[in-house]
């Protein structure tokens, strides 16, 4: 949507040109428990981002583009790999700006070769036209919404339109895949999990995103309610974000969550968290 020609070795608002560049592949044991569980998710990192957050703790990968050059056949080899390696799934974390070359590898080998669900771990900021096309090779959205309002998302990630694009596209995951679901070991399948993270001194926006989730989907979505906020990057030269989130603040999210009556929401551990 920036209107670059990549093709042509120009780069992106995301710093990418049309070279598929991989940060890290590995089983990953730390996302939600239907993602990772005991066996791990297979996760491959995307250098470079379409977002720029001042607080990113990926920064190194996202915004200083570290990571190695592939194509698609080395992409379908590290998927394969991953997948012989025990992994529940593929893991695709930041892939928004390589969709075209993760549409044409999972084409090829989606339910032949590959044969665990893809997972779409991503900030929802996506040209809402591609996401069409996600629903052809997506099993699971891990969907971020960080923002309730444009001004925050253009002063801490730069980004603009962001909430008419982020709640639209999630409403449109939502739409595709539904709510939830698990297999028999209660690994994910298929469904949308939602990830809220707090942000210092930002309850009555994330009240508001919640809220969001509850009105459109239903007491039973599932949510990743994420206290873990840390400051790094630029992040420590701001007056807000150079801190970690109170216990209370995240504790006041938590109880509003249950007051809205909403069912399936993951907690994070509390001693993580600052007192104020």
């Amino acid at each position: 949507m920036c209107g670059v020609r990549r093709t042509d070795g120009e780069r992106g608002k995301c710093n990418s040109d049309n070279t598929l560049m991989i940060a890290s592949k590995n089983l990953h044991f730390g996302e939600e428990p239907p993602i990772s569980g005991q066996d791990g998710s297979g996760t491959i990192f995307f250098s470079n981002c379409s977002m720029r957050c001042i607080y990113c703790q990926n920064y190194p990968i996202s915004q200083l583009s570290v990571g190695n050059p592939t194509d698609e056949k080395g992409l379908t080899e590290m998927i394969l790999e991953l997948q012989r390696r025990g992994a529940r799934n593929i893991n695709f974390v930041t892939p928004t700006h390589y969709t075209y070359h993760i549409y044409n590898v999972l084409k090829n080998i989606k339910g032949k070769d590959l044969k665990i669900p893809v997972v779409w771990n991503t900030s929802s900021f996506e040209n809402p036209k591609i996401v069409d096309y996600l629903d052809e090779i997506v099993d699971v959205y891990l969907s971020d919404i960080r923002y309730s309002n444009d001004k925050d998302a253009k002063k801490f990630s730069s980004v603009d339109n962001y909430t008419s694009i982020v709640f639209e596209n999630v409403k449109k995951f939502f739409k595709q895949k539904g709510n939830l679901k698990v297999d028999e070991d209660g690994y994910a399948k298929k469904g949308l999990i939602i990830r809220i993270l707090l942000l210092p001194g930002k309850v009555k926006e994330t009240k508001e995103i919640v809220r969001f989730c509850y009105d459109n989907f239903g007491k039973d979505i599932y949510l990743s309610l994420m206290s873990q906020y840390t400051p790094y990057f630029k992040a420590l030269e701001d007056p807000l974000l150079k801190r970690k989130v109170y216990s209370y603040e995240y504790e006041e999210i938590v109880e509003y969550a249950d007051c809205l009556g909403l069912e399936n929401s993951f907690i994070q551990e509390f001693e993580n968290l600052e007192e104020r």
